[in-house]
């Protein structure tokens, strides 16, 4: 009987708002990977991220289901990545989609929340984190007080929520630090503006030179 073969890829959902976090990102892809792969290799492994912040392909689907298709696709690569997860979080909660498109995509996964209105971000960490079925395996990293006042007002409020996102926001990290203790770490950021962006960026950004976390 032959044996199928195993896989050895392994893969680890990123999870963060987007546009507020494209330099820890690019970090991540071009820094960080390349060091855990060059280890990985050792033992015949290789890893990658899911990173969707280029979105998901919905141009197929009628702009009612595009919101649902997004969704799923979220909680589809969490699935796929399991038990490995990181999450980036700065003063962003997130786009909440509409409480139906949630309760048919939860109900198609099996999955049931108290509350619907939540960001998607809220979401993944709930469904791949905070209420996962069985233990995660999992890293939470927090940016901790870079100043955005250099930032004219537009560009804050890609990067900052207005009070009513930060106390959402504040409510799920303390979560986070209750259930997962020392794997939520927190980490300075220092912030250079880029005015105008660098072409070819497709959002207002920063660069972030991070601090070792703590």
């Amino acid at each position: 009987m032959l044996r199928g073969k195993k896989n050895l890829n392994k893969s680890i959902f990123v999870s963060s708002t987007f546009r507020d976090m494209q330099a820890e990102r690019d970090a991540m892809r071009d820094y960080v990977l390349p060091k855990v792969n060059e280890f990985a290799s050792r033992y015949g492994r290789t890893v990658e991220l899911i990173d969707l912040r280029w979105g998901v392909d919905t141009a197929a689907v009628s702009e009612e289901e595009q919101n649902n298709k997004v969704l799923r696709t979220c909680l589809d690569e969490i699935e796929r990545s399991r038990p490995f997860f990181i999450g980036l979080i700065g003063e962003r909660y997130g786009w909440v989609p509409p409480e139906a498109d949630m309760a048919e995509v939860l109900e198609a996964s099996s999955f049931s929340i108290d509350n619907l209105n939540k960001s998607v971000t809220a979401l993944e960490i709930e469904y791949g984190a905070l209420r996962a079925k069985k233990p995660p395996v999992c890293l939470f990293y927090f940016r901790e007080n870079p100043d955005y006042g250099i930032l004219p007002e537009p560009l804050r409020r890609i990067y900052r929520d207005g009070e009513a996102g930060l106390k959402r926001l504040a409510a799920l990290k303390t979560d986070i630090r209750a259930r997962f203790g020392p794997d939520a770490k927190s980490y300075t950021a220092q912030v250079i503006a880029e005015i105008p962006p660098r072409p070819g960026v497709l959002f207002p950004r920063l660069s972030v030179t991070s601090r070792a976390p703590r």
